[in-house]
């Protein structure tokens, strides 16, 4: 017994062995089968999970890129109305004197619509005057790229069109905007549109419907939100980020790219991807901010049910195990190798493949899972393909409409000064066929001048571009010379630039046509001012001539006129004793003599108007020259002409005379004389003559101008108003009898000045 027991303690069964080593191996397999299943499925649903997010993600920006595309084609299409709009109120402008305090804004935007605001800002960047008063005083500064941007359009020239943005700096409506500098560089005149005017066809392009499709079909994702370039939330300007938020976004828009943030506190995960739409030809920048939060507690829900089912198919395999470890084991792992198969296949791009069908309840959870990711991707890739076809066809139009554009379209690579792009009218111009005879040319060897280009060069590495430029270019084909006028902006980083050419050759033609026969006349217009002058010339001496045998014919008539006088005194002294008739007779004879003596001083006078040339006379030191000596102290003359000049001949002194003369002779008992003037609404000036004597009669106010009309020698009124009519200028009667007599003299515009 003693021998016995202790073999009995120390020896064993091979069934014993084997089953311990079956069930040994049978833990071993089980257990490493259940760890490489539970490891394998959380890399793959990790790795899917990431690839889904990833995918989002890249389908979010390229959802915004491609919808921001179509907002720029339909913001262009608003270019051309808020030019004019512009255009009109920079004649508002012009009008008001360059002064925007003068200008009628609410006038011109009644003549606009009332979809439309005018703005004008200031040199400090603040709204100073408009027609949308929420906007009023709104500093600029505040933004500085923006402020920058503006301050570079004031300083320039041109139409500069911006994006539809968020009025009051993003927080308000929608409004499409433009900016014109003033000619002075003071102000900038700024057209808003407002949303009404195309709310219709902006809500048709809501890229926010898309995204909310991609992100429904990642069940991770627990919201997203968009957020502009000032930090509001996109169509809800109202809404006020909490700090932890707000924080991000500042992070966000001050490095211009995106963050990622986790918060294992409440299993959530927060990215904000920063999709750049900054564009340097406007001034707003449309970037985007989207927040997307994901739900990482989904993936652990999903990790622990998995790891809950390995664990129990374990335990079945190792209750099982003792019998059939190996055949069970061996069933586990075909299932995985499976899945793992077909997401193999999957990742590499064959998304048209399903997870294969399994009988075990964990898996089949799993295919379910994998297969509807997929055919979510799927479907968002679809309607990312319906966008790039829709971006594709607008492309194809664009192309369409660039080669029929009837001027001359192209694009020329500035390193190589070669063309890249051409469309059909460049190739007239240039006597080609087609746009690719074209393309690959140099502008510099075949088509245009090599120093004009050097300046135009010059003009687009200072300004990056010009406008209007006139330029020569050469036909190759027909080796005709014809003109451009040429328009170029630099773009792609200063590699390429684009522009246009209109063709001016009939114009330049037609002006040069035009400067000849200017030439022309000039040259016949001298010769006829020398044939006028030396017909001035003869004029003159002949003149001269008829002066001189004037002034000796009235000398010798006044001479014997003398000696008729003379004559007849000695009669009159002689005949004492004559008949009455006869002294009647020699009375006659001495008052027709002296008539005769009086119509020759006249006709000296006469001849003395428009003998010299008009000049520029101070009418009040003519007054004062005339009166000297001719006015009594007991008449007081009273001037209120200021510095008044008048164009008119130099005999114009003896017009005052002759009214003060007039005056002294008929006026009795005259106390006063008053000169005045005004100019009416005509702009004629009214040169006014007063006295306080009796004035003059009703009946010889009709006659007092006539020649030989009056009371003594008839004259006087007669020259004034012969004087006058040389220069134009108009002598009229216009007082009252009895309240003295009023005399005004009409000046024309041009035939008076005030001088200061």
């Amino acid at each position: 017994m003693s021998t016995k027991i202790p073999q009995c303690s120390r020896s064993r069964s091979f069934f014993f062995y084997l089953l311990i080593a079956m069930v040994l191996l049978t833990v071993i397999v089980v257990g490493l089968m259940s760890l490489n299943n539970f490891f394998t499925t959380r890399n793959l649903i990790e790795e899917n999970s990431g690839n889904t997010r990833n995918q989002t993600e890249q389908n979010i920006i390229a959802t915004i890129r491609l919808v921001d595309a179509s907002f720029t084609l339909f913001d262009n299409s608003l270019n051309m109305e808020m030019h004019r709009g512009l255009d009109r109120v920079m004649q508002e402008y012009h009008r008001a004197g360059n002064d925007p305090a003068n200008m009628d804004l609410d006038a011109v935007r009644h003549e606009l619509g009332d979809q439309f605001d005018i703005y004008i800002i200031n040199e400090s960047g603040i709204i100073e005057y408009t027609t949308y008063q929420p906007e009023l005083g709104i500093d600029f500064k505040a933004i500085p790229y923006f402020y920058e941007y503006l301050t570079g359009i004031r300083k320039s020239e041109g139409f500069f069109p911006d994006r539809i943005v968020g009025e009051k700096n993003g927080s308000g409506p929608l409004r499409k905007y433009a900016y014109m500098p003033t000619p002075d560089h003071r102000y900038i005149l700024e057209l808003g549109l407002s949303g009404s005017a195309f709310s219709k066809e902006r809500a048709a392009l809501d890229y926010q419907n898309i995204i909310n499709i991609l992100v429904a079909n990642n069940p991770s994702i627990e919201h997203t939100r968009i957020f502009d370039i000032t930090g509001h939330l996109v169509n809800n300007a109202s809404y006020v980020p909490e700090d932890a938020t707000r924080a991000a976004l500042i992070s966000v828009i001050s490095n211009r790219s995106g963050i990622a943030i986790k918060q294992p506190t409440n299993g959530k995960s927060v990215t904000y991807l920063f999709i750049d739409l900054k564009n340097k030809e406007y001034g707003s920048d449309l970037s985007r901010i989207v927040e997307i939060t994901y739900d990482t507690t989904l993936m652990d829900t999903v990790l622990s049910r998995q790891f809950t089912q390995i664990a129990l198919i374990a335990f079945l395999g190792l209750i099982a195990g003792c019998i059939s470890a190996f055949i069970l084991s061996r069933s586990l792992s075909q299932p995985i190798a499976g899945i793992v198969s077909d997401v193999d296949r999957i990742a590499k791009g064959e998304l048209d493949r399903k997870i294969a069908t399994t009988d075990v309840a964990e898996f089949q959870v799993l295919e379910q899972s994998i297969n509807h990711m997929v055919t979510s991707i799927r479907e968002a890739l679809d309607k990312i393909s319906e966008s790039e076809a829709a971006l594709m066809a607008s492309e194809r139009k664009y192309r369409n409409l660039y080669m029929s554009a009837q001027i001359a379209l192209f694009e020329i690579n500035l390193t190589s000064n070669t063309f890249v792009s051409a469309n059909r009218y460049l190739c007239v111009l240039l006597g080609k066929t087609l746009p690719d005879d074209v393309i690959g040319t140099s502008i510099y060897k075949d088509y245009a001048c090599p120093s004009d280009l050097e300046e135009a060069r010059a003009i687009l590495s200072s300004d990056g571009f010009f406008n209007g430029r006139e330029m020569q270019f050469r036909n190759p084909t027909t080796g005709k010379v014809f003109w451009g006028e040429v328009s170029v902006r630099v773009k792609n980083n200063g590699d390429v630039a684009e522009g246009s050419i209109v063709d001016i050759t009939a114009r330049k033609e037609a002006e040069e046509e035009l400067r000849k026969l200017y030439h022309e006349l000039e040259t016949r217009i001298a010769n006829r001012t020398s044939e006028l002058k030396e017909t001035q010339e003869s004029f003159r001496r002949a003149n001269t001539k008829l002066n001189l045998l004037n002034s000796v014919t009235r000398h010798d008539v006044l001479n014997q006129l003398t000696a008729m006088s003379g004559y007849i005194s000695l009669i009159e002294m002689r005949a004492t004793k004559v008949d009455p008739q006869i002294h009647e007779f020699i009375m006659q004879a001495e008052q027709a003599a002296g008539n005769i003596e009086r119509q020759i001083l006249f006709t000296k006078t006469y001849q003395d108007i428009g003998v010299h040339a008009p000049t520029w006379q101070k009418v009040e030191g003519l007054i004062n020259k005339a009166k000297t000596g001719l006015l009594p102290k007991s008449i007081t003359l009273t001037i209120n002409l200021g510095n008044l000049e008048i164009y008119a001949d130099p005999l114009l002194e003896t017009i005052f005379y002759t009214l003060m003369e007039n005056t002294l002779r008929h006026g009795m008992q005259v106390t006063g004389i008053r000169f005045s003037c005004y100019v009416a609404d005509d702009d004629t000036l009214h040169l006014i003559y007063e006295d306080n004597g009796v004035g003059i009669s009703f009946e010889d106010k009709g006659h007092i101008f006539e020649r030989s009309y009056g009371k003594h020698t008839g004259f006087g009124l007669f020259l004034a108003k012969e004087i006058l009519s040389i220069t134009g200028l108009v002598i009229t009667e216009t007082g009252e009898p009895g309240k003295g007599a009023r005399f005004g003299i009409s000046v024309p515009k041009g035939k008076y000045r005030l001088v200061p």
